[in-house]
């Protein structure tokens, strides 16, 4: 009777750790698949949030960063700082590296510019891509470029492909623009120059350090 007892606790005993180990091992797989799935989406939010642009802001030195993609939000913020620094005649340092934009956002910048009682100097840092190169080109004081900076322009054709109403009016003020510089037509999708040339073309006036 004790032999019958003791292989039946042995029995159940060993079928009762099986059962927890399989109900563990579907609870960790499931828990395990939750952790790696918000870790990936964290890292698509980090990813995301790193690929916007960002504005940032100096009052006591006037200097206002623009870095990245150029979109409406960040051209509501540049417009702001613009507008807060209005009361003091003061020069304003507006620092642009970006690989382009929204031309609206940009456009929208450049008339708080020129609308602004002080001359707002530009810098280019970086990459300084299509609709960066015309901000940087609107500067009312000195229009300088970092010796390193890369400058690209893209064919028309390509950015204003849409054949809109919109597209049109773009366009139309981008090739006034470009009519008071030196920059050579091309037809390649991409066209790509120095800071030097970016000099000789007409749209910085000088270089940093030079």
């Amino acid at each position: 009777m004790k032999l019958l007892y003791n292989i039946v606790f042995f029995a159940c005993s060993v079928f009762c750790a099986f059962f927890i180990i399989e109900i563990n091992h579907e609870i960790w797989q499931d828990i395990d698949k939750k952790i790696v799935e918000k870790t990936l989406n964290d890292l698509k939010i980090i990813k995301k949030r790193n690929s916007k642009g960002r504005v940032i802001y100096f009052p006591r030195s006037r200097n206002v960063y623009i870095c990245g993609w150029i979109n409406k939000k960040m051209a509501a913020e540049t417009c702001k700082y613009l507008i807060i620094l209005k009361n003091n005649s003061q020069d304003i340092n507006l620092y642009v590296s970006s690989t382009g934009g929204d031309f609206g956002a940009v456009f929208q910048i450049i008339d708080a510019v020129n609308s602004m009682p002080y001359k707002v100097n530009t810098f280019a840092y970086g990459k300084c891509f299509v609709s960066g190169i015309y901000l940087v080109m609107s500067g009312t004081g000195s229009r300088t470029a970092n010796a390193n900076s890369l400058w690209g322009l893209m064919n028309h054709k390509y950015v204003f492909e849409n054949n809109s109403r919109y597209d049109e009016i773009c366009e139309d003020t981008v090739n006034k623009i470009l009519q008071t510089t030196q920059i050579p037509a091309f037809d390649q999708k991409y066209f790509f120059f120095s800071a030097n040339d970016a000099l000789k073309y007409g749209i910085i006036d000088k270089i940093e350090g030079e």
